[in-house]
């Protein structure tokens, strides 16, 4: 691949086919590359021949002479202070979780409790069973799945009859818990987000709305304040109504 087609001297010259050493002096590695070479005008004759730089000899050449050159006398003395330097405190967001909407409040559940955001399914109701959390049976990607009724777990109000939650909602989470799997129709779910830890804030005493032994924290997001729920208590409450 040549470095400069306005060289009257090319850079190398071909020996047989696809054969290209560099004509350069030793020390001093051509980046046509950069020049007339995928990263550059692309008017290099051998990009016919090899498609992209990385597959020409004279790339390979240069990696070789970049790995192979002697170190710096001060790059021990560099890569010290740099290792040296007194870190910033990192801000980055350490934590993600999945937001939905029930009714009228925002909840959100850790990411790693949420398997799937699938669209509206029927909810085929099971007969000789008490109305509690249990709204019945849906299939979910050939997987018969026990949905509950989160929002009635959590004292959501207002909230639906059972009868008309089975077919009016907008999707269905799929979340997995204890080894099990189970469903729950919600109106709305953001999906995934991240945010700090030092973002979460205590849920007050008296909290309106939802079961507030369930949340364990609340955080401000875009004007509204979700609340994180307790996944372990979640999970193990649901299976006990479940039994």
């Amino acid at each position: 691949m040549s470095a400069d087609n306005n060289n009257a001297t090319p850079l190398f010259e071909p020996q047989g086919q696809s054969s290209l050493l560099p004509q350069r002096q030793e020390g001093d590695p051509t980046d046509c590359w950069n020049q007339v070479g995928v990263y550059g005008g692309k008017s290099c004759p051998e990009l016919r021949a090899f498609v992209h730089c990385r597959n020409c000899p004279v790339y390979s050449t240069a990696g070789a002479h970049l790995l192979q050159r002697d170190v710096p006398d001060t790059y021990r003395e560099e890569w010290t202070n740099h290792f040296a330097r007194k870190r910033k405190p990192t801000t980055l967001e350490d934590r993600s979780a999945v937001f939905f909407k029930i009714g009228s409040e925002w909840l959100a559940l850790p990411t790693h409790a949420l398997q799937e955001v699938a669209e509206r399914k029927a909810i085929h109701s099971l007969p000789h069973r008490k109305a509690g959390i249990l709204l019945g049976l849906a299939n979910v990607r050939g997987e018969l799945l026990t949905c509950i009724s989160l929002g009635h777990l959590l004292r959501i109000e207002p909230l639906p009859s059972q009868a008309t939650l089975r077919t009016h909602y907008r999707r269905l989470l799929v979340a997995i818990g204890s080894g099990n799997r189970v469903a729950f129709p919600v109106d709305e779910v953001s999906g995934a987000e991240r945010f700090r830890a030092e973002a979460l804030k205590p849920p007050p005493p008296a909290l309106a709305g939802s079961n507030p032994s369930f949340i364990q924290a609340l955080l401000e997001w875009q004007g509204v304040t979700v609340g994180l729920l307790d996944a372990d208590l979640l999970f193990s409450t649901i299976d006990r109504n479940l039994t």
